[in-house]
C-alpha cells in the first residue's frame, strides 16, 4: 500500500510541475513586450554600474 501511495504522489506531482510548465509557456506568448525589450528595461538600467567594475 506504501509503494502504491508513493507511485501515486510521484505522478501527481510530475503532472502539477508539467502543467506549470505549459502555462508558463502560454502566458509567455501574450506578453506585450519582446524579450528584447523587456531585458533593456530592466536588467540594462539596474546592472549597468556593474558593467565597469
Amino acid at each position: 500500500m506504501k509503494k502504491f501511495l508513493l507511485v501515486v504522489l510521484s505522478l501527481l506531482a510530475v503532472t502539477t510541475f508539467s502543467f506549470a510548465s505549459i502555462a508558463q509557456v502560454k502566458t509567455g506568448k501574450t506578453r506585450p513586450l519582446l524579450t528584447k525589450q523587456l531585458m533593456g528595461g530592466l536588467v540594462q538600467p539596474n546592472c549597468k554600474d556593474l558593467a565597469p567594475a
